[in-house]
């Protein structure tokens, strides 16, 4: 697909949805373009525009021409929260010898949750 007059695709929907790209997003949406006219060459893109080729392709493969939003920035944050230890796991055992060394004797004493300055 090419852009030749200088207009995304759908923008009079996007108009009439009260919905713009972001000042990266439209950026982005140059590289596209400026790819697309260019015969797909993605070193010359990116010389013109001063980005990485890494960077290039990563929007590349996001880039969908029907939905413009995929040329908007996501959060990296993880979408589900990282579950903390069971209850169980929190709480720590030490062993230790009592006795003569080398014996075989062995006591385990239970302490409660470690602290923050008790963790090694």
């Amino acid at each position: 697909m090419q852009i030749r007059w200088g207009k995304p695709p759908r923008t009079r929907q996007l108009a009439g949805s009260g919905w713009e790209l972001s000042r990266e997003a439209t950026l982005r949406l140059q590289w596209m373009t400026h790819y697309l006219q260019h015969g797909h060459n993605a070193a010359f893109t990116c010389r013109h525009f001063g980005i990485s080729k890494q960077t290039f392709y990563r929007w590349w493969r996001r880039y969908d021409p029907h939905n413009l939003a995929t040329l908007e920035g996501h959060s990296h944050r993880p979408r589900v929260e990282i579950r903390h230890v069971p209850a169980i796991g929190r709480y720590f055992v030490e062993l230790f010898v009592v006795g003569p060394v080398g014996a075989l004797d062995v006591a385990i004493q239970f302490r409660g949750p470690r602290r923050e300055h008790e963790q090694r």
